[in-house]
């Protein structure tokens, strides 16, 4: 093809054909500039293709995670609903006298110590971030929507550790000097655990103990209270984004 090209710009000069040779020149320029051009476009349609394809397997990992997140999330809140009702439970039995050291142990062990943290699917996210692929998303909305949600984790995740870390030093270990033994009753023979007039405090309402562990319990509902309304908050923008990633993958691959 090249030698075709030779030849007629050679028989053109020849011929002394300036303006004809002329035209001839601008028109090989625009059919290499075509060529060009249409070379560009094959590689840029194959580098997006590339990027699209990297894009949809990172949203379809993520749709994965936050399937499970929602999962985790429901469970967390259904579990610490749970023990609520158990402290609801004690602090309302807790009132009643206790005639023998088998009630005062049923009652003893309604007691909720729950430390809870927060643990969510972060990885596929954490791999955006640290290869700088944040912005490899074409739906701007969805794009700030996952960067806000993990942002909101990671938020939560912190708040979880403050308020467990406040728990274990300023109410349980206060508490946890009151009936010790009780806390850990495989280290104690069960006939000598609960023998003897120690633990008859729990038929006190004034004894400082007594207080004390319905303080301890009180405070316990009102974190597990507060530790719910995190989940509730996370669960409602996972599932949220969870469908709109389901949306946008359906739309896509139409």
């Amino acid at each position: 093809m090249i030698k075709f090209f030779r030849e007629i710009r050679k028989n053109l000069v020849s011929e002394n054909k300036l303006s004809k040779y002329l035209m001839y020149a601008f028109g090989e320029i625009i059919l290499v500039v075509i060529g060009i051009l249409i070379a560009l476009n094959i590689n840029n349609w194959n580098e997006n293709r590339k990027a699209e394809k990297i894009e949809l397997t990172y949203l379809v990992r993520l749709k994965n995670d936050l399937a499970k997140d929602t999962l985790y999330l429901e469970n967390k809140m259904q579990y610490l609903k749970g023990e609520r009702a158990k402290i609801y439970e004690f602090v309302h039995q807790l009132y009643n006298v206790q005639k023998t050291e088998e009630e005062f142990k049923q009652l003893y062990f309604l007691q909720s110590f729950v430390t809870e943290s927060l643990v969510m699917q972060t990885s596929t996210y954490e791999e955006l971030k640290n290869t700088g692929l944040t912005n490899i998303f074409q739906n701007d909305s969805l794009k700030i929507e996952i960067l806000d949600l993990y942002r909101e984790y990671q938020i939560a995740a912190d708040h979880f550790i403050e308020i467990n870390n406040f728990t274990a030093r300023e109410i349980f270990s206060k508490s946890a000097s009151v009936g010790s033994k009780y806390y850990v009753p495989d280290l104690y023979d069960e006939k000598r655990l609960f023998e003897g007039t120690d633990w008859k405090f729990i038929n006190d309402p004034n004894s400082e103990s007594f207080k004390l562990i319905e303080d301890t319990q009180i405070n316990y509902y009102i974190k597990h209270g507060y530790l719910i309304g995190h989940f509730e908050d996370l669960l409602i923008k996972s599932k949220s984004l969870f469908f709109k990633i389901n949306k946008e993958l359906l739309k896509r691959r139409r």
